[in-house]
């Protein structure tokens, strides 16, 4: 399987808008592939190691983090999705396909999910808390 990350960028100074690869791409590497900046709001890794690594017991820290923006991955476990993206003025910027083992990590702009196999399964991960629908989306027509 190919291990090429695609990162999808926008607008003159080429922000990023999704990372998209797949979770059974590429050689183990025996270390942890960040994918997402440090200042990112949702923080993923692909995490790649033998039998008998060791993460040494801990716990994550309660502190104050300020977040004005909902990001999420998606990760299809099983069928095949499309996902358009758009900016956030609503221009199309790509349209992508999502297959089994396939995620992708969606940092700012408008996206549309469209189910195209039957039988697909979703995982989605998005930083919380989450309140409500009328708070925390905008819909665009």
């Amino acid at each position: 399987m190919k291990n090429k990350t695609e990162v999808v960028y926008y607008g003159k100074d080429s922000r990023k808008i999704a990372i998209k690869d797949n979770v059974h791409a590429g050689k183990m590497s025996q270390e942890s592939l960040w994918y997402s900046e440090t200042t990112d709001k949702i923080q993923v890794a692909k995490m790649d190691y033998d039998k008998g690594k060791v993460f040494k017991n801990h716990k994550h820290n309660s502190y104050d983090r300020t977040g004005n923006i909902t990001q999420e991955c998606l990760l299809v476990v099983c069928g095949a999705a499309k996902v358009k993206l758009y900016d956030n003025s609503k221009n199309i910027i790509d349209v992508i396909t999502l297959r089994a083992g396939d995620f992708l990590i969606l940092l700012e702009g408008y996206h549309e999910l469209s189910i195209i196999e039957n039988e697909t399964r979703l995982m989605e991960f998005k930083n919380g808390p989450y309140t409500s629908v009328e708070k925390d989306k905008t819909y665009y027509d």
